[in-house]
């Protein structure tokens, strides 16, 4: 009997060891450079390198950049920070979108305004705790998960 009871407890430790969460601090997803990806017909992209796909065309909406249902805009610029959140603009773009990861989907995180009139020549670099947003070679906005920029 008491075989069995040293057993059930032996039984029940390693069943509660079995359902606890492990989690793996710190992780940084940051990608040292931006991606710069064209865009399909069907507003696709696809950065193979880091195992991505998405279509864009909700976007592509939002910034009014479509015509006979193609995208305006060939070519996108990508860029994954710490946190692992998804930053995204292109030529003509009036935003920037940040974007996280959800089951078999992204959502956007938040829409951060840089122009009324559409950006010229983004590029985005990696800085740490930000990332920049440097504007036809001379602008540079500082852009974080809260969605604030600074400009310089």
């Amino acid at each position: 009997m008491k075989k069995i009871q040293i057993l059930l407890v032996f039984g029940l430790i390693l069943l509660s060891l079995g359902c606890q969460t492990i989690k793996l601090e710190p992780a940084n997803y940051e990608w040292p450079i931006e991606n710069a990806v064209q865009v399909q017909k069907d507003f696709t992209i696809s950065i193979p390198r880091y195992s991505l796909t998405m279509n864009l065309k909700k976007i592509f909406e939002n910034e009014i950049l479509i015509t006979d249902n193609q995208p305006n805009v060939q070519e996108v610029r990508v860029i994954r920070n710490y946190e692992g959140l998804y930053f995204l603009t292109a030529n003509k773009f009036k935003n920037v979108y940040i974007l996280q990861e959800d089951l078999n989907k992204m959502e956007v995180y938040s829409i951060i305004e840089i122009t009324k009139n559409g950006i010229v020549n983004p590029v985005f670099n990696q800085r740490g705790s930000y990332v920049e947003l440097l504007i036809d070679n001379e602008k540079i906005v500082k852009l974080s998960k809260e969605g604030k920029y600074e400009k310089k």
